[in-house]
């Protein structure tokens, strides 16, 4: 048995981003997301921002003007996380 799927490398991300993760969490994120516009910050830090689903969220419910710092201290990303995708900065 491979051990990549205990490591959630290889396609386990890419996957996860475009079926496990907005199945189950998008809503989750979403309720987050205007939890937080309710509070009119200034700034947002997210922690263990892994695939973005609640980055995406913030993005879309906070007012423009806001900044949003999304980190990610696991060393694997899906390709669609790469810097400059504007669908993830």
């Amino acid at each position: 048995m491979s051990n990549e799927a205990a490591s959630f490398i290889g396609n386990i991300p890419e996957h996860y981003d475009s079926g496990l993760g907005p199945m189950v969490f998008v809503d989750y994120a979403a309720d987050l997301a205007r939890r937080a516009a309710a509070c009119s910050p200034a700034r947002v830090l997210e922690t263990a921002a892994g695939t973005g689903i609640v980055t995406r969220q913030l993005r879309d419910f906070l007012p423009p003007g806001v900044h949003v710092t999304a980190t990610q201290c696991l060393r694997w990303r899906s390709p669609v996380h790469e810097p400059g995708n504007a669908d993830h900065t």
